[in-house]
């Protein structure tokens, strides 16, 4: 079965990125949801939350400072 991975920031598209996943299901395939935010809490559940995303680039989403840091740290944990 194909798999799509959709990647977002949940905290401010959360809504589209449901939608999103919403329609690959219907599709017939597989989603999987990451969460890359860093603003606030997620609209919508991930299937990869944010925490998950910075843990896995070796930091804490909670100490991730300005708008740069974040992005550049959840990129590498994508």
């Amino acid at each position: 079965m194909t798999t799509i991975v959709l990647l977002g920031t949940l905290d401010t598209k959360g809504a589209e990125y449901d939608y999103l996943r919403e329609r690959v299901l219907q599709a017939g395939a597989e989603a999987i949801l990451i969460d890359v935010g860093t603003g606030g809490p997620p609209a919508v559940p991930a299937d990869i939350t944010a925490a998950q995303v910075a843990d896995a680039a070796g930091c804490r989403l909670a100490d991730l400072a300005g708008r740069g840091e974040a992005v550049a740290a959840m990129g590498r944990g994508a």
